[in-house]
């Protein structure tokens, strides 16, 4: 919830922010992303064909949505940002409850969240950019009516790499276009995950090591004109 009020007021402040001769500016939008996860696919898939009692197995993660926030400070063609980015998605199986003759949702709640610096090149309506950064890697899992609750959380290093179409705006706003491949540089290991869903694990917690990477595309408002090359 506090997330959501501080997007809120990021948001609010885009509106009230007039634009300073440092070229300081405020961004806030929406993020969506494919992720390429392969050890997490093969557990899902394993539980969807080999579980008992399954009605209804867990869809794939595949894509994930969130939102952005950022600082960025311009000097000429050169930018350096300040950033803060969440991806996230639930996903849900029906399982058949053999003790008490009732079916059963599991959750699981996957969510990312980044913290990262990074360094930009801009030319006019176009530009590219790096950063790095920290990715708080969290999945949390329920059953039933009961509580969700965390069942692993992981940081790793990673890298975001983007272009960027700057949007034709006004004195007050513009809008960034900006896909992106996000690469991780350590690896996390799922098998908490495993003994979270199955019934009997069966995968070598050394064969759960996943390094994910995102292919995505960020929609962002600035405050201000787009930056002057």
């Amino acid at each position: 919830m506090r997330i959501y009020k501080l997007m809120l007021f990021f948001s609010l402040s885009i509106l009230g922010i007039q634009r300073m001769e440092a070229q300081v500016n405020i961004r806030v939008g929406y993020n969506v992303a494919k992720i390429q996860a392969e050890k997490n696919e093969s557990l899902i898939k394993i539980f969807n064909e080999s579980e008992p009692h399954v009605e209804s197995g867990f869809p794939q993660l595949n894509i994930l949505h969130g939102f952005e926030l950022g600082l960025r400070y311009n000097f000429g063609f050169l930018g350096f940002d300040l950033g803060f980015s969440n991806l996230g998605r639930d996903r849900t199986a029906s399982v058949f409850n053999v003790t008490d003759e009732v079916i059963d949702e599991r959750e699981l709640k996957y969510s990312f969240n980044n913290f990262s610096f990074g360094i930009e090149n801009v030319f006019d309506r176009f530009g590219y950019g790096g950063s790095f950064g920290v990715n708080f890697f969290r999945v949390k899992s329920r059953v039933g009516a009961l509580d969700a609750s965390t069942v692993l959380s992981d940081q790793y290093w990673n890298s975001r790499f983007y272009l960027m179409w700057n949007l034709r705006g006004s004195d007050l706003m513009c809008l960034s276009i900006r896909p992106y491949v996000d690469m991780s540089w350590e690896t996390t290991n799922l098998s908490p995950i495993q003994d979270d869903i199955y019934s009997s694990p069966s995968v070598p917690s050394s064969a759960l090591d996943e390094k994910p990477i995102f292919f995505g595309i960020s929609f962002l408002f600035y405050n201000g004109p787009k930056p002057r090359s």
